[in-house]
């Protein structure tokens, strides 16, 4: 699937998610099907949706338990059948229908493979190698020394590393911070942590390698694992971390117990960024071809941010998605659209803070090393040469006439039926 493409597919998945939030915020669909029902069972006159936006994400949190769901059909609503429920029904299909196509149209302004920044998430597309901190309880550990899940204590420390996936040399730093019931730091120590390889199944399993703890700012603890100096330097796979803790409470109870993150390691690099950059005017935007070393056939993502040359603000963040057929020396493209460059009135673009992975044909994902910082500072923009356009293409032009056809036929049946849903 091309750029494009999966632009489209993530605009509906948003697009969609959000008007059936909209129509059950606003009460306008009693006998709706549960979350997470199949959306032929719900979507307008029996039309579906582009087949694109079918099944991501798979079940959401927060649906009913079946229990429920079976309590929902058991106990129908009262007015099921009535001119009134099928009124409130035809109104929220319409309403959802106007809000389908609205925020479709904001969402393909852009394609895929270059957003606006204020997109994205301050950590989930702006910073490199981006992993969410979690909150997990102390685990307590048995006589033997292994970690007992079912025993937990009420203290809770905060997980943060600095990335998931190594390849050859990379390092991973974790942080671990201390909290009270009420979220108030507390100091916390780390008596001595342990990488563990968790190995296929069927295969040998490696002794743990002991990992060294340090004292880190506000009573955190730090500590720092490279596999390629380790006993795990060959080892292909997830990693666990797990780490010895303890902390006072507030209440002045002493809690000892384990906390784990995971990492995934290749030793060897499934590619190279060269360091050599061509600029090309390419249809109003610009493309920059990367150079890249390919170790082996596959599919590759790389994640590029864009900022304006002059205050280090990022602007935009650019997808690359590249099939290579072969091994060897090729060039990966990174297209920043124009409307972007216009839009921010950006005169010097710099290329930063890279980082991607590696989907091969068979075996396992792989983190691709990147770049930190400004990787490639370019030429001033010809602006002569770019254009502020919006977004479009065949595939747009067909979600769009799908948007606007299931608008018309709520509509249709609300103006013939409802007297234009008007109450």
């Amino acid at each position: 699937m091309n750029g494009k493409n999966v632009g489209v597919v993530a605009a509906l998945v948003v697009v969609l998610g959000l008007g059936g939030w909209f129509a059950k915020s606003k009460g306008l669909l009693p006998g709706s099907a549960p979350e997470g029902a199949d959306e032929s069972e719900t979507s307008t006159k029996g039309k579906r949706a582009p087949k694109e936006a079918s099944g991501a994400g798979g079940e959401r949190e927060g649906a009913p338990a079946q229990d429920t769901a079976d309590k929902r059909d058991a106990e129908p609503d009262p007015e099921f059948g009535s001119f009134a429920y099928k009124y409130r029904t035809a109104k929220a299909e319409l309403e959802m229908a106007r809000h389908d196509l609205e925020n479709y149209k904001q969402a393909s302004r852009w394609p895929e493979s270059a957003r606006p920044a204020e997109e994205m998430a301050p950590g989930g597309g702006l910073l490199p190698h981006y992993t969410s901190p979690t909150v997990v309880p102390l685990v307590k550990r048995r006589a033997d020394g292994t970690p007992d899940p079912e025993s937990i204590g009420k203290a809770r420390v905060v997980l943060s590393q600095d990335r998931f996936q190594l390849v050859g040399d990379d390092s991973v730093l974790v942080s671990i911070k201390g909290l009270n019931d009420k979220g108030r730091d507390l100091p916390v120590r780390c008596s001595e942590g342990r990488a563990s390889a968790i190995p296929a199944p069927g295969a040998e399993r490696l002794p743990p390698f002991p990992l060294t703890c340090k004292a880190g700012p506000d009573g955190s603890a730090v500590a720092t694992f490279t596999p390629k100096q380790s006993t795990l330097r060959a080892f292909t796979g997830s990693i666990d971390l797990d780490f010895d803790l303890s902390l006072e409470r507030d209440d002045g109870v002493q809690e000892t117990g384990s906390a784990r993150v995971v990492v995934h390691y290749v030793p060897q690099s499934p590619g190279r960024l060269t360091g050599v950059v061509r600029e090309a005017y390419e249809n109003g935007s610009i493309a920059y071809y990367l150079g890249f070393e390919a170790a082996a056939p596959g599919f590759y993502r790389l994640n590029v941010r864009a900022d304006n040359g002059t205050d280090d603000k990022v602007f935009a963040h650019v997808n690359v998605r590249q099939t290579v057929d072969k091994a060897g020396p090729t060039e990966l493209r990174a297209e920043l659209f124009g409307k972007l460059i216009v839009d921010n009135d950006v005169r010097t673009v710099r290329l930063r803070d890279i980082d991607g992975e590696f989907v091969p044909e068979a075996g396992e994902i792989a983190g691709i090393p990147g770049k930190d910082g400004v990787f490639y500072v370019t030429k001033s923009v010809d602006r002569a040469r770019v254009k502020g356009d919006e977004w479009s293409s065949p595939e747009k032009d067909e979600h769009m006439k799908h948007y606007e056809d299931v608008l018309k036929r709520a509509q249709d049946d609300c103006d013939t039926n409802y007297d234009g849903c008007k109450k």
